[in-house]
């Protein structure tokens, strides 16, 4: 990736910063639980915000949740 668009990415990552942000520690203790719930099919927004918010900005722990929804639902090939 070139410095232009890593420096794009920074910015957009600032501009959806908050002040009652969690961390990724703190995401991951809810982890599971957002992912059972996007298993469903549901969406955890409302129940989890904040993390919802860390997910939108963070990269390794948005693959995190893609791999647990992936166990959830029994698709180990994608």
């Amino acid at each position: 990736m070139n410095s232009i668009a890593n420096i794009k990415n920074l910015l957009e990552a600032l501009e959806k910063t908050r002040e009652d942000e969690v961390d990724c520690g703190e995401t991951f203790d809810h982890l599971d639980v957002y992912a059972e719930i996007v298993a469903r099919g549901e969406d955890p927004s409302e129940l989890l915000p904040l993390v919802k918010q860390h997910l939108e900005i963070c990269n390794c722990c948005h693959q995190e949740l893609e791999a647990l929804v992936r166990i959830l639902e029994g698709d180990l090939d994608r």
